[in-house]
Order: structure tokens, then sequence, then C-alpha cells
């Protein structure tokens, strides 16, 4: 957070949560707004990014802190959990990040402004 003015904290499930964060967003003076969506869709990617620039006209910083898992046995995952583990892990992370760098970059800010955070389990 530190001294941006605004922030959209993104959430898959936890309304609650989202809202704790917005308002300690609010509390230090910033704007914010949360946005629940899958990470594993593209389109729900960009839709964010779009909404992002459409409120705050920028897009400084992304933090990548998204995952899930599976708590059963290797020799239990299906296909099926496995493709949506590795959308979500590898594929949303991946393509947030990118859309992230075209965003910061189109606004002419350094594109370091993007950090991979491992999921809280």
């Amino acid at each position: 957070m530190g001294n941006r003015t605004s922030d959209r904290p993104n959430y898959a499930t936890n309304t609650h949560k989202a809202q704790e964060v917005v308002t300690a967003i609010e509390k230090i003076g910033g704007k914010a707004l949360a946005a629940q969506l899958d990470v594993s869709k593209l389109v729900k990617i960009e839709k964010l990014f779009d909404r992002t620039i459409e409120s705050f006209r920028k897009v400084d910083i992304l933090v990548n802190n998204v995952g899930i898992i599976v708590y059963k046995p290797i020799r239990q995952v299906t296909e099926a959990e496995f493709e949506k583990i590795f959308a979500t892990n590898v594929k949303g992370t991946y393509f947030a990040s990118q859309r992230a760098a075209q965003r910061i970059v189109d606004g002419k800010q350094d594109a370091s402004s993007i950090f991979p955070l491992p999921p809280q389990q």
C-alpha cells in the first residue's frame, strides 16, 4: 500500500477480507475497490485491468497473491483438478503480470512494480 493513492483488491471467495483491505487502504487516505474474479479466465483478468484504468486512470502496482491447492494424495488428483490448479497458479499469475506490465509501460511507469507473492494457506 505505502503511499499509493488507489488499489483494487481482487478476491476469489472472501468478501469480508477484501472489504477489510479496502477499509485499511481508505483509512490511510487511499482509494480502493474490491474486485471478485477467477484469475484462470483471461477475459476476467482483462476486464479487471480495464475497470482499474477506468476507475483510477493507471496501474501502479500488481501484487500476485493467488493460489489454490487440492489437499489429497497426488495419486488421487484428477486431470480436471490439476488443470484448475495450473490455470490459477501459473496461467493466471503469468497473464495478470503480463497485463500489468503492458498497462504500466503504457502509462510510462516502471514495470518493476509487479510482485509475485506465495499464497497464504
